[in-house]
């Protein structure tokens, strides 16, 4: 049996955890690393990152304040989550990680970003459905998850850009 880091190195893939205080109070949540946050080794510093900056000032947000971070700590084949299988790992392999970062840091809220994100967090499936609401996790109960539009969403559906901000 070997440990999904392990695994994932073994297969020649950039493992890349979360950045952000040991005791940051607000958690961020993502789905998995695209192609400049494996190139820079850091989550949301692409697209998606520029406007998630954005939507934290626009609520007061510092991201040095924030622990930031992944459901998938590698980058899926071609982006895609549901290629995982290919590598024969699965989302589930990474959820025992993203217990124990947020139990490790004990947040008052952890916003997840997209429908794997909130699917991790809270089981719920329905994300324009819960955008906004307070939920409690089932991943580490007693942690508040508040699920918003994913800001890769938005760059594929501009539309969508006031969601991001709850």
């Amino acid at each position: 049996f070997m440990d999904i880091k392990e695994k994932c190195k073994s297969l020649g893939l950039k493992w890349i955890g979360g950045v952000g205080p040991e005791d940051a109070k607000v958690i961020v949540v993502g789905e998995a690393l695209g192609r400049e946050e494996e190139v820079r080794g850091e989550p949301f510093v692409g697209g998606a990152g520029h406007l998630l900056d954005g939507a934290l000032r626009q609520v007061s947000l510092e991201r040095s304040s924030l622990y930031i971070t992944n459901v998938v700590k590698v980058r899926p084949p071609n982006n895609d989550l549901g290629r995982l299988k290919e590598l024969g790992i699965s989302i589930s392999d990474f959820l025992p990680i993203l217990r124990e970062e947020i139990e490790m840091r004990k947040p008052n809220l952890v916003v997840a970003l997209g429908g794997h994100a909130l699917q991790a967090l809270t089981s719920s499936s329905s994300m324009m459905k819960m955008r906004g609401s307070i939920l409690e996790s089932t991943l580490v109960p007693g942690v508040k998850v508040v699920p918003s539009v994913h800001p890769a969403a938005v760059l594929r559906n501009y539309k969508w850009r006031a969601l991001l901000v709850i």
